[in-house]
């Protein structure tokens, strides 16, 4: 499973994140502070539905699920840069 799914939207391709815990596709997420801590921008993602009725409850562990799944990480798209020192 990637964390990342291309969909084609027409002749664009729009990256959709999809959430560690119910693998559904999320533009909107949350992130574990302790596996953005580790893992930086490739984070696993979180849903605010997953998010809010499970892994942040009080009684629950709040160590990342997809850390734990052994899941693959976000895929970040490169920074492009422009020199304008020339």
């Amino acid at each position: 499973m990637n964390l990342q799914i291309e969909k084609e939207k027409g002749e664009e391709k729009e990256n959709i994140t999809v959430c560690c815990m119910c693998e559904r596709d999320i533009s909107i997420s949350l992130v574990p502070r302790k596996c953005l801590e580790k893992h930086g921008r490739k984070a696993h993602q979180i849903c605010k539905d997953c998010w809010f009725s499970d892994f942040a409850q009080e009684h629950n562990s709040h160590d990342c699920p997809g850390c734990k799944k052994g899941q693959p990480f976000t895929q970040v798209k490169a920074i492009s840069l422009i020199d304008l020192t020339q």
